[in-house]
């Protein structure tokens, strides 16, 4: 397959929209390559092209560029090319990130046909172009489980809202951040492609980040200093009972590399308390977190109400009629499955939890810890 018929194709989207969305409309590649073939001067067999590709899909892109491509790409992933690690770059199909996790919306894009021509690669110093731009305006920080999907999809229902949530790009460039190997520009950077304006209405800029990330809180937030700061808390035993019942990546030994993100001692903790370990952890670097007019504290137990009462102000977001009406359309949905109307569990968490989880909830100080996340936010 010839890159550089990929490459003028590309050229032919970041100077013609309508041609750019009338690719992102074709549903199946046939109708792809039916379009293609009727492109002035594209004189490719893009029925075999379309199917060399197809056959390559899990591998890396075989277009590169010098600099990242225009703005409805978005990175997905940095991978390692020869020892020189490279940016991913995914159309998006003008697709909102309205699903409740970025991986989501990033999966449906890549099947579509058009990421078949238009996925490409890009050096990590691309992302520096983008530092300066698009950067957060607000930070959700969170302990797991504990309603930080319901308020970026709150958030995410306002059309002047975009809410990038939980996106694995942003988190391998945090990692290399926190471990000396790329500057701190170009965790800005990639920030900045990620909220990039794809659509014009968009005035506020939101990023949910995962759980552990809340350990190094300080760190992160320095990066974004023009960024509000909010971190989500619950009951423990509450997140202790979700996470015992479908572990998060960092509720197992090894699924995250905690020590990256400021957390030691996992030798040290039996396999039993890895759990209730992990989580005190997160709640003591939330808790620990200088506090300041840009950092503040949201127990669960206030949502979804003080979304529109504490939230939203923190964040400088004031929703007009039709947006407080979308807000609570989403509160009334089941976050993690929005076709679903959401049922309370806080009740049925409590009681699902045995005397042993309670037992080592209280070893590593959960309970105490919650009282005092509870005091701060009150205050």
């Amino acid at each position: 397959m010839d890159s550089t018929v990929l490459a003028e194709i590309i050229a032919q989207v970041a100077a013609d929209e309508a041609f750019e969305r009338r690719l992102a409309s074709c549903a199946d590649p046939a109708e792809l390559a039916g379009v293609l073939t009727l492109t002035d001067g594209c004189t490719a067999d893009w029925s075999r092209v379309l199917a060399e590709a197809a056959a390559v899909r899990d591998r890396p892109p075989l277009l590169h560029l010098d600099r990242a491509p225009p703005g409805q790409w978005l990175p997905v992933q940095i991978y390692g090319e020869g020892g020189t690690p490279r940016v991913e770059w995914l159309h998006f199909a003008f697709a909102p990130l309205d699903e409740p996790f970025f991986e989501q919306t990033m999966a449906r894009v890549a099947a579509h046909p058009i990421n078949l021509v238009l996925r490409c690669s890009t050096s990590l110093d691309a992302l520096r172009a983008f530092a300066g731009h698009s950067q957060p305006d607000g930070l959700v920080f969170h302990l797991s489980r504990c309603g930080s999907t319901l308020v970026g999809q709150m958030l995410g229902a306002l059309d002047r809202v975009t809410v990038v949530s939980e996106p694995p790009v942003l988190d391998q460039a945090i990692k290399l951040f926190l471990d000396g190997v790329i500057p701190a520009r170009m965790v800005q950077g990639m920030a900045g492609a990620l909220l990039r304006q794809r659509f014009a209405e968009t005035t506020t800029r939101i990023v949910k980040l995962d759980s552990w990330h809340t350990l190094a809180l300080p760190r992160i937030a320095e990066l974004f200093p023009s960024a509000a700061s909010l971190f989500l808390f619950r009951d423990p035993i509450e997140v202790l009972v979700s996470q015992t019942r479908r572990p998060g990546l960092h509720a197992r030994r090894g699924g995250v590399a905690l020590e990256s993100f400021g957390l030691d001692g996992a030798e040290a903790i039996a396999d039993r308390d890895y759990l209730a370990w992990v989580i005190a952890s997160i709640a003591r670097a939330g808790l620990e977190a200088e506090p300041t007019e840009r950092l503040a504290l949201c127990d669960y137990a206030e949502l979804p109400q003080a979304l529109e009462t504490r939230i939203l102000p923190h964040f400088g977001i004031e929703p007009d009629a039709a947006g407080r009406t979308a807000l609570a359309a989403a509160a009334r949905r089941n976050a993690k499955q929005p076709r679903a109307i959401f049922v309370p569990d806080a009740a049925a968490k409590q009681a699902a939890a045995d005397a042993e989880l309670r037992s080592r909830a209280l070893a590593q100080g959960l309970p105490a810890l919650y009282v005092e996340l509870k005091r701060r936010a009150a205050a």
